[in-house]
């Protein structure tokens, strides 16, 4: 964890923890983009202080930069940069954001499941819809929460998919609504109607 300061930036000091295309999605779950090449999403001039969080390499990897760069130029900057949204993630972000103060503007971007999964946890910890932006760069897996375990699971399928749950190895139907604060979709038992 780090914060990087205008200087660090022009001298391309930018580190932060080393960490390795479809609808953009806000923390609402509106489209705002579906190409990282065409982000759409700028920094907030209203913030005082910013957090970027970032997950996977190259576009994504890229696009953070560039808000960092932009973000430096108003105000200090912490970048967190993270393969994926694992449990060490999950304890990382959660520090990262119980420690954050008045003025904050988090902006997150990465695969589906992992923004959904981030912004759920910003909620948790207080962020406000106009404190966050986020750009999904990738739909092809998804949190789903499981109705009949209760587990909140990463897999590859979209609205209307039957999966298998992996923590209780149920055929699940992932359905429209999607959970604001759990930041998954909600999915339950596709053969429930063929039981007698």
């Amino acid at each position: 964890m780090e914060t990087i300061t205008k200087a660090e930036v022009q001298t391309g000091l930018t580190g932060g923890t080393s960490g390795t295309s479809g609808p953009a999605l806000t923390a609402a779950g509106k489209v705002l983009n579906a190409r990282p090449d065409r982000p759409g999403i700028a920094v907030d001039p209203g913030g005082t202080i910013f957090l970027i969080i970032s997950f996977g390499s190259g576009e994504n990897a890229a696009l953070a930069r560039a808000w960092l760069a932009e973000a430096a130029e108003l105000g200090p900057v912490q970048w967190l940069t993270f393969a994926d949204f694992t449990p060490e993630t999950r304890r990382q972000l959660s520090q990262s954001l119980s420690s954050s103060l008045n003025g904050v503007r988090i902006m997150v971007v990465g695969p589906q499941f992992d923004v959904l999964q981030t912004l759920a946890l910003a909620r948790a910890a207080g962020a406000l819809e106009n404190e966050v932006r986020s750009l999904v760069t990738n739909t092809a897996d998804l949190p789903v929460y499981c109705a009949h375990c209760r587990a909140t699971s990463r897999v590859v399928g979209g609205v209307g998919d039957a999966v298998t749950c992996p923590a209780c190895a149920r055929t699940l139907e992932i359905h429209a609504h999607l959970s604001s604060v759990r930041g998954s979709y909600l999915a339950s038992d596709a053969l429930a109607r063929e039981l007698p």
